[in-house]
């Protein structure tokens, strides 16, 4: 995976990593954070290690802030979790993973036109 962010690195692609057991977390809202760490909208991928450690609260603002602005446009997102919960399942996360798919649907045929 390093070498992966590596080489998305040397392309220019900004990664941002954010760790989701951070103390930093109980003192800043995740949403400041994020704002912080993009303020625009150019290509980036954020990785987002120990998710599960994230309050449930800041889960439904990671996605809530995912989902607006058409962040999956520009944004790629890798959450690294070493345990699943149940409610990590729920409909936020369905729907996240809905629009994920949409955006990859309309990426592939965005390169489909431009190789035709």
């Amino acid at each position: 995976m390093l070498l992966l962010f590596s080489q998305m690195e040397s392309l220019g692609v900004p990664v941002v990593r954010l760790d989701g057991s951070s103390d930093e977390l109980v003192n800043v809202s995740l949403l400041s954070r994020l704002s912080y760490m993009f303020p625009d909208s150019r290509p980036s991928l954020l990785v987002l290690d120990e998710y599960h450690m994230l309050a449930e609260s800041h889960k439904d603002q990671l996605f809530r802030w995912l989902q607006a602005e058409q962040r999956l446009d520009w944004l790629r997102v890798v959450l690294i979790a070493n345990r699943i919960f149940g409610h990590d399942t729920g409909a936020a996360t369905t729907r996240l993973r809905q629009r994920a798919q949409r955006a990859l649907e309309r990426a592939a045929s965005r390169a489909r036109m431009i190789r035709d």
